[in-house]
């Protein structure tokens, strides 16, 4: 009797050992999930900043291998301008292999900085000064790298950033009497809320496209 409790409290131990080595790792991966996006400018934090974390990864096939963006995720910055996001994908699928992040960050009316010092957690973000076309291609062009992801994930975690760059989109192209510029965003959203083939339908008759911007 008295070895099968010795052999017990040793099994307890080891699951105890494991579970604290689990919780290190855990907590390991939630801070080095955070991160700070001030301005370049001023030196303060900006808060309301859209982050987008994609995965991608290359999946192996029965043919060959090829390169998949399984998994995205968002969140925004505090008032201390101050973000979290799992630095892992927590996806067990065998089949991917060389996964790697990256984050992509978004603002009414600011462009990433070339100067940030680590993109990972210190992130700087700049008025975009651009003349208002190349201001409309950032933003298109920003929306089209989030593409990631099931579609659950997307609408959930991708929508509200569209509909904030469909706001910005929109008004300056009502500046610049160019409404094409808002198409691509447009099209992506609608993809969510209406289904690929109504968003792609819209996108070629223009003059009946539904509106989702919501006031």
């Amino acid at each position: 009797m008295r070895y099968i409790v010795d052999f017990l409290n040793r099994r307890q131990r080891t699951l105890a050992v494991f579970a604290g080595f689990g919780l290190v790792a855990i907590a390991a991966a939630y801070y080095t999930g955070m991160g700070v996006v001030i301005d370049e400018t001023t030196g303060k934090p900006v808060d309301g900043v859209f982050v987008v974390g994609r995965w991608r990864a290359r999946q192996i096939t029965p043919i060959e291998s090829s390169s998949v963006c399984f998994k995205v995720d968002s969140t925004e910055t505090d008032g201390n301008g101050r973000f979290m996001l799992w630095p892992v994908s927590w996806s067990f699928d065998p089949r991917l292999w060389s996964r790697e992040r990256r984050l992509i960050f978004y603002k009414r009316g600011y462009r990433l900085s070339s100067t940030e010092p680590d993109r990972e957690t210190i992130v700087t973000l700049k008025p975009d000064t651009a003349a208002t076309e190349d201001r409309l291609n950032y933003v298109s062009k920003l929306g089209l790298q989030t593409v990631c992801g099931t579609l659950t994930e997307r609408t959930q975690y991708l929508l509200p950033l569209y509909k904030a760059m469909i706001v910005e989109t929109s008004e300056i192209s009502g500046v610049t009497n160019n409404p094409d510029y808002a198409d691509e965003i447009v099209w992506l959203a609608e993809t969510l809320t209406l289904g690929s083939n109504v968003a792609t339908d819209n996108l070629l008759n223009k003059p009946r496209r539904i509106r989702i911007i919501s006031k």
